[in-house]
């Protein structure tokens, strides 16, 4: 229900497997953690299942016009990232150029902007990548928002600099 439909607060999920062995582990384990599904959420979940083809062709719509955003933005910055289009899914997961730290970039631009990026560290990789989502409707503007900081605080002297410093 997260990726797809948008919804991952309702904590809905399934499992399915022909694998006994691994079927019954991760039984016993949801029954000592949690038993059963949230009963609240089990009612969006089914609406969201009946209204899927709405749903689904939305926020398909949604991911490829905010995709295509993205790879614009990556293509006139391509002197400060690394970019490589994601086969599927609202994640892409870029790199800085030069030798700038994902983790500090992405505290100062929290603090300074309000736009939140996941660093590499965060997934025990290289500290240079990080990881963006692009499946939220106010995706055009925190891009936007982003490129202005990029050109003015937290890009360097301006919009060709090579920097990213605050």
């Amino acid at each position: 229900m997260s990726k797809s439909y948008g919804l991952p607060g309702l904590r809905i999920g399934w499992i399915a497997t022909r694998n006994t062995s691994i079927f019954k582990a991760m039984a016993a384990y949801k029954d000592y953690t949690t038993i059963c599904n949230s009963a609240p959420s089990e009612f969006p979940a089914t609406l969201a299942l009946r209204s899927r083809s709405v749903i689904l062709e939305r926020n398909c719509s949604l991911i490829k016009d905010n995709l295509q955003l993205l790879e614009q933005f990556f293509t006139r910055h391509e002197e400060r990232f690394e970019w490589l289009r994601p086969g599927g899914g609202p994640i892409a997961f870029p790199a800085f150029r030069e030798g700038i730290s994902a983790s500090d970039y992405a505290d100062r631009l929290a603090a300074k902007a309000g736009i939140l990026i996941l660093p590499g560290s965060c997934y025990d990789y290289d500290d240079r990548y990080f990881g963006i989502g692009f499946g939220r409707a106010n995706f055009p503007q925190a891009l936007r928002k982003w490129e202005e900081e990029l050109g003015e605080g937290l890009g360097g002297a301006g919009a060709g600099s090579k920097e990213l410093r605050l």
